[in-house]
């Protein structure tokens, strides 16, 4: 019976502050040949460390529903360790400050967006509350004459 293996092989970190983790699914058949799959989970750095550990859960239910078993915390630790400390290299905490600033612009943008709905909204009610006087207004006057 073919024996399963799971680990990882290379860890890179771009540019951009991504971690991207070649682990490799690892098939020994019973004559003793070796078949190594890769497969990759790239980890992005800006998000939080709830976020990657529920990716690294579906990555190990993944894995596992193929056959193969978890990656071992030990394995990903380092990892995440790394991610840690590439938040302090200056391209990367460039990239996450625009990050965090699109971010704080776009939140303005649709916050401005909706007081313009509001404010349009309001408008619309003050002009039919108007359309409504000047209609109760003209019967009144109709049927006082």
């Amino acid at each position: 019976m073919p024996t399963f293996n799971t680990f990882v092989k290379q860890v890179e970190i771009n540019s951009a502050g991504s971690i991207r983790i070649t682990a490799l699914k690892q098939t020994i058949q019973d004559d003793g040949a070796v078949i190594d799959h890769p497969h990759q989970i790239t980890i992005d750095t800006l998000v939080s460390d709830d976020e990657i550990a529920a990716q690294i859960a579906d990555v190990n239910e993944h894995l596992n529903r193929m056959g193969y078993p978890s990656l071992r915390d030990e394995e990903i630790d380092w990892p995440l360790r790394l991610r840690n400390s590439a938040h302090k290299l200056p391209i990367i905490k460039e990239r996450r400050d625009k990050e965090q600033k699109d971010r704080d612009n776009e939140r303005k943008k649709q916050e401005a967006a909706r007081a313009e709905q509001q404010a349009q909204a309001d408008a619309q009610a003050a002009e039919l509350k108007r359309q409504i006087n000047e209609a109760v207004a003209a019967a009144v006057k109709e049927k006082k004459q």
